[in-house]
Parts: C-alpha cells; sequence; structure tokens
C-alpha cells in the first residue's frame, strides 16, 4: 500500500516536472523566471545569470523607455520593461521566442487555429502601435497577431475577427 501510494507520488512529480519546465513556461503574468511586479533588479540579476541582457530604448505612443532584450545564443526570447515611473519593478514582458509554452502548449509561431482549439477568443484588442491581440476568456494575456496577415482591405473592412484567416501566426505574446 505504502508502496504503490510512493510509486504514484513519483509518477506525478516526475510527470510535473517533465511537462511543465520552468525555464520556459509561460501564464498570466509569467514567463519562466519572470514574473510582473518582481523588483527589476532581481529580474536583471536572474537575467544576467542565465543569458545576455542588452538595455535598449523603445518607444511607444510617442514616448522613449529603457527596456532590457533577454537573449539566449542569438537568439531574442524576451524583452523585460520596467515600470515608467518607478523604474524599480517589472512592469511589462514581451515573449518573442517560441520556447516559452502556456500549459496548453500555445506560444510564439502558434496558429489562430491553434490557440482556439485551446481557448476561447475574448475580444480582439487594437492598440495605437498597430498590432492587433487575442484576448481569451481563460488567461489575461495578449497573443499579437502577425501584422502581414492584416491587411488594408481588413481594416477597411471593419477588422472582423472571422475575416482573419486561421493560419494566421503569434508573434509575440504579452504574459
Amino acid at each position: 500500500m505504502v508502496r504503490s501510494a510512493l510509486y504514484g507520488l513519483l509518477v506525478f512529480v516526475v510527470f510535473t516536472a517533465c511537462s511543465r519546465p520552468d525555464e520556459f513556461f509561460l501564464e498570466s503574468g509569467t514567463a519562466g523566471p519572470f514574473r510582473l511586479d518582481m523588483p527589476l533588479d532581481e529580474a536583471l540579476q536572474i537575467a544576467n545569470n542565465r543569458y545576455r541582457v542588452d538595455t535598449t530604448t523603445i518607444t511607444l505612443e510617442g514616448m522613449e523607455s529603457v527596456a532590457y532584450d533577454i537573449w539566449l545564443d542569438e537568439e531574442l526570447l524576451l524583452k523585460l520593461e520596467p515600470d515608467f515611473d518607478s523604474r524599480e519593478k517589472l512592469w511589462r514582458m514581451w515573449v518573442f521566442s517560441p520556447r516559452y509554452r502556456t500549459d496548453r502548449g500555445i506560444g510564439v509561431g502558434s496558429s489562430i487555429q491553434e490557440v482556439l482549439s485551446h481557448y476561447r477568443l475574448d475580444f480582439l484588442q487594437t492598440e495605437g502601435e498597430g498590432f492587433v491581440f487575442l484576448r481569451l476568456k481563460e488567461t489575461d494575456m495578449g497573443f499579437a497577431l502577425d501584422p502581414d496577415a492584416l491587411t488594408l482591405d481588413w481594416w477597411e473592412a471593419g477588422a472582423r475577427f472571422e475575416e482573419i484567416p486561421p493560419d494566421t501566426r503569434v508573434v509575440f505574446i504579452l504574459p
């Protein structure tokens, strides 16, 4: 009896560890070891210990801000953006690498069709920077769609979700 309970526990632990590699696990507010609102110095310490970090400037809505590109070899994994006012906390993350996956296997490179086979669409969100995001009922993440698939005709015809090709890919994610 005890042996079978221990065996069951061992199988559960091994299965859980193998199915959710923490380094690239993606969920609302979290991308691997990084989480929104964590102290920026802690996030940068983790990043510097594991990856290459480049300081960069981004411009959103006409405002310039410092951000940090996180690289693994030659692959841009994500961008860390500090809080605009205090600069002491991690405010936003931009996930660019297909290595990051949700518990349902969805990540950068997934098609709309794949996303909607695992999640329910809540609404389309458009941003001033020209991006369109899938917002899903089960998660508070934004899945940015490939802007090349969203033609001028699509915008002028009312930007309807039903008119987006189902093979349109996710190009980055805001967890």
